[in-house]
Order: C-alpha cells, then sequence, then structure tokens
C-alpha cells in the first residue's frame, strides 16, 4: 500500500510551527510536531544526511533538506532552552549552524545564498544564548564571542530587523539558572544579547 510521504516545504512548514508554539510557552505541542518532523524527515531520508564534498566541509544532498532539517535541528535547540535544557540546546543549535553555512557558497542563487546566511546568523545568535545560559567556565567567554561575532555579520549585512526579532523572541525564554552569565538576579528573563549590547554601549563599542 502506498504511503504518503511529507515534503521537504512541509515539513519545515512543521517545524517553524513548532517554533511559535515553544515561543508562546506551549511546549508540549512543539514536542509533538517535532516529534513528528523527525519521523517523517528519517522515513524520507534516513537520519540527518551529510554528505562529503571534493571540498572538505559536510552538507546535505539538497538545499530543500537543508531548510528543513536546518528549522528542525533549530527548533529542537530553542525547545531544549525552554525546558533549561542549554547544554543539549547547544548541539541541536550547532547542527543548524553547520547545515546552513556550506549553502551559502553553494546556494544555486542569490535567493538560497541569502537565506541561508540570515538562517546561520539566526542560530547564531541563539547558539551564542544557549552558552550564556550554561554553568561553565567556557560559558561567558563562548557567549560573548559569538555573539560579538555575529553581530558584526549582522550590521554588514543590515539584518537589524533579525537582531530586533530574535530579542523578542528570547524574552519568552525562562529565567536563566542563577550562576550562569545570562542570569538576571531580581528582574524578569532578559537575553544575554540585552545584556551584551548594554555593556558595550556603556563602553562606547561600535560594530563599525
Amino acid at each position: 500500500m502506498f504511503e504518503h510521504q511529507d515534503s521537504f516545504a512541509t515539513n519545515m512548514q512543521r517545524a517553524q510551527q513548532a517554533f511559535r508554539n515553544c515561543l508562546h510557552g506551549h511546549l508540549y505541542e512543539g514536542e509533538e510536531l517535532l516529534s513528528r518532523t523527525r519521523t517523517s524527515l528519517k522515513r524520507q531520508c534516513g537520519d540527518l544526511p551529510l554528505v562529503q564534498t571534493e571540498t572538505g566541509p559536510f552538507q546535505t544532498a539538497t538545499f530543500e533538506a537543508a531548510r528543513a532539517w536546518g528549522w528542525l535541528e533549530f527548533v529542537t535547540g530553542v525547545y531544549q532552552l525552554g525546558r533549561e535544557h542549554p547544554g543539549t540546546a547547544l548541539m541541536y543549535l550547532k547542527r543548524a549552524w553547520r547545515i546552513w553555512r556550506p549553502w551559502e557558497r553553494l546556494g544555486t542563487t542569490s535567493e538560497e545564498q541569502n537565506e541561508a546566511t540570515r538562517e546561520r546568523l539566526r542560530a547564531s545568535l541563539w547558539l551564542g544564548e544557549a552558552w550564556a545560559r550554561t554553568i561553565s567556565d567556557r560559558a561567558s567567554r563562548a557567549a560573548t564571542t559569538i555573539l560579538h561575532t555575529t553581530l558584526l555579520a549582522v550590521d554588514r549585512l543590515q539584518e537589524q530587523a533579525l537582531l530586533e526579532e530574535t530579542i523578542q523572541q528570547q524574552r519568552s525564554l525562562p529565567l536563566a539558572l542563577p550562576g550562569s552569565p545570562a542570569w538576571n538576579p531580581g528582574k524578569q528573563s532578559m537575553p544575554f544579547l540585552c545584556l551584551l549590547l548594554g555593556t558595550q554601549a556603556r563602553s562606547g563599542f561600535s560594530p563599525e
């Protein structure tokens, strides 16, 4: 009997809906959608399909696969942040970053290349937040380095709208754990980006 198989586009849209659910605190619904998406993609092409290229970096076989898997791994990382598991979130957000990176060069159109760049920046902004919510000796330096580099790219590529959107989205996260760089004692949850930008403003930092 023929079994319906979701397209890469359908799986990407399902992951994006899970993202919206997670931002609104509906983690159970988000988890269900992520589980369905991962199952569907594994049925379609096995586990995360990374192929070795002649130039070395790993990449998905097609840009459409990068979209679906990139959004799935990214949103799974955001979901883990919502569950207050920043260490696990790091793993998924790093995967999303790696998925998008080669397509900045290999996209067949400027639209694909620009999309890959934008989504890698999005993953980087959340990766920095995940690092800032971990409790380790490396956390503060890793978060600051990632976000500083990403902010320079945001300014160069004029992606301020993405930056502002991400800050608003990260405000929906639970309070960071005491002892982590993102901990903001006695106040509502504040993205580490805001703390970092405030420090840079006081020190006279400009990305230009």
